[in-house]
């Protein structure tokens, strides 16, 4: 079964895209695999913040 994708639409400041793509690029990853790490990352940090509360 094909693993579902959908799209997370948002807007950033200039400088944060500009530096943002500069270094994704530098990395030869994608922007996608970027975002998800991130997204994944800060899901977990909230996961923790609230077995802490």
């Amino acid at each position: 079964m094909p693993e579902e994708i959908t799209e997370v639409p948002g807007r950033v400041h200039k400088d944060l895209k500009i530096g943002f793509k500069s270094a994704y690029a530098g990395l030869e990853v994608t922007q996608t695999a970027v975002w998800e790490e991130a997204i994944r990352d800060w899901l977990q940090k909230e996961d923790s913040s609230a077995e802490g509360k």
